[in-house]
Protein backbone atom coordinates (compact mmCIF):
# COMPACT_ATOMS: atom_id res chain seq x y z
CA UNK A 1 0.00 0.00 0.00
CA UNK A 2 2.73 2.73 0.66
CA UNK A 3 3.98 1.94 -2.62
CA UNK A 4 1.36 3.02 -4.34
CA UNK A 5 1.15 6.36 -1.87
CA UNK A 6 3.89 7.11 -3.13
CA UNK A 7 3.46 6.55 -6.37
CA UNK A 8 0.62 8.88 -6.30
CA UNK A 9 2.72 11.46 -4.45
CA UNK A 10 4.98 11.29 -7.25
CA UNK A 11 2.34 12.40 -9.89
CA UNK A 12 0.97 15.05 -8.01
CA UNK A 13 4.19 16.93 -7.84
CA UNK A 14 5.24 16.32 -11.31
CA UNK A 15 1.46 17.83 -11.74
CA UNK A 16 2.35 20.71 -9.56
CA UNK A 17 5.96 21.30 -11.25
CA UNK A 18 4.22 20.69 -14.96
CA UNK A 19 1.77 23.61 -13.84
CA UNK A 20 4.28 25.67 -11.72
CA UNK A 21 6.63 25.83 -14.68
CA UNK A 22 3.91 26.98 -17.42
CA UNK A 23 2.65 29.73 -15.07
CA UNK A 24 6.26 31.04 -14.82
CA UNK A 25 7.34 30.81 -18.15
CA UNK A 26 4.41 32.35 -19.51
CA UNK A 27 5.98 35.41 -20.43
CA UNK A 28 8.75 34.15 -22.13
CA UNK A 29 6.62 31.89 -23.92
CA UNK A 30 4.36 35.21 -25.17
CA UNK A 31 7.54 36.69 -26.19
CA UNK A 32 8.95 34.18 -27.73
CA UNK A 33 7.02 31.21 -29.21
CA UNK A 34 9.09 28.34 -30.02
CA UNK A 35 10.96 29.02 -26.53
CA UNK A 36 7.58 28.89 -24.96
CA UNK A 37 7.04 25.03 -26.81
CA UNK A 38 10.61 23.92 -26.20
CA UNK A 39 9.93 24.73 -22.42
CA UNK A 40 6.52 22.93 -22.47
CA UNK A 41 7.93 20.11 -24.50
CA UNK A 42 10.51 19.73 -21.91
CA UNK A 43 8.16 19.71 -18.95
CA UNK A 44 5.92 17.55 -20.37
CA UNK A 45 8.80 14.72 -21.68
CA UNK A 46 10.34 14.56 -18.19
CA UNK A 47 6.50 14.47 -16.86
CA UNK A 48 6.03 11.08 -19.28
CA UNK A 49 9.14 9.99 -18.87
CA UNK A 50 8.30 9.56 -14.91
CA UNK A 51 4.43 8.07 -16.07
CA UNK A 52 6.12 5.78 -18.02
CA UNK A 53 8.59 4.29 -15.31
CA UNK A 54 5.66 4.27 -12.99
CA UNK A 55 3.84 1.87 -15.07
CA UNK A 56 6.82 0.05 -15.71
CA UNK A 57 7.28 -0.61 -11.57
CA UNK A 58 4.06 -1.05 -11.20
CA UNK A 59 3.09 -2.95 -14.42
CA UNK A 60 0.10 -0.36 -15.25
CA UNK A 61 -0.53 -0.64 -18.74
CA UNK A 62 -2.46 2.50 -19.05
CA UNK A 63 -0.04 4.33 -16.63
CA UNK A 64 2.68 3.37 -19.10
CA UNK A 65 0.61 4.19 -22.40
CA UNK A 66 -0.31 7.59 -21.05
CA UNK A 67 3.31 8.63 -20.06
CA UNK A 68 4.42 7.09 -23.58
CA UNK A 69 1.64 10.03 -25.03
CA UNK A 70 2.77 12.54 -22.99
CA UNK A 71 6.36 12.17 -24.51
CA UNK A 72 4.81 12.14 -28.06
CA UNK A 73 3.41 15.00 -27.60
CA UNK A 74 6.63 16.48 -26.36
CA UNK A 75 8.31 15.39 -29.53
CA UNK A 76 5.20 16.98 -31.72
CA UNK A 77 6.30 20.07 -30.00
CA UNK A 78 9.60 20.24 -29.80
CA UNK A 79 10.68 19.57 -33.36
CA UNK A 80 7.08 20.65 -35.37
CA UNK A 81 9.17 20.30 -38.72
CA UNK A 82 9.53 16.47 -38.10
CA UNK A 83 5.54 16.41 -38.06
CA UNK A 84 4.69 18.92 -40.76
CA UNK A 85 4.88 22.10 -39.23
CA UNK A 86 7.00 25.17 -40.52
CA UNK A 87 10.61 25.52 -38.83
CA UNK A 88 9.27 29.48 -38.00
CA UNK A 89 5.68 28.97 -37.46
CA UNK A 90 5.59 25.19 -35.60
CA UNK A 91 2.15 24.09 -35.49
CA UNK A 92 -1.28 24.90 -34.27
CA UNK A 93 -2.42 23.79 -30.97
CA UNK A 94 -5.52 22.16 -32.93
CA UNK A 95 -2.85 20.57 -34.95
CA UNK A 96 -0.39 19.50 -32.64
CA UNK A 97 -3.85 17.97 -30.69
CA UNK A 98 -4.65 15.94 -33.59
CA UNK A 99 -1.10 14.43 -34.05
CA UNK A 100 -0.81 13.71 -30.66
CA UNK A 101 -4.06 11.69 -30.58
CA UNK A 102 -2.55 9.59 -33.85
CA UNK A 103 0.53 8.90 -32.26
CA UNK A 104 -1.47 7.56 -28.87
CA UNK A 105 -3.45 5.46 -31.39
CA UNK A 106 -0.59 3.65 -32.91
CA UNK A 107 1.08 3.65 -29.30
CA UNK A 108 -1.86 1.68 -28.09
CA UNK A 109 -1.94 -0.62 -31.64
CA UNK A 110 1.97 -1.03 -30.84
CA UNK A 111 1.47 -2.25 -26.91
CA UNK A 112 -1.84 -4.40 -27.88
CA UNK A 113 0.32 -6.30 -30.04
CA UNK A 114 2.24 -7.11 -27.28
Amino acid sequence: MNIIRLIRQVLIVTTLINGLSAMALAPIATANTNLGEQIKATTEKASGKVEETIGNITGDRETQIEGKVKQAEANIRAFPSDFGGHKTDGLSESEIVGKTQQAESNIRRYQARD
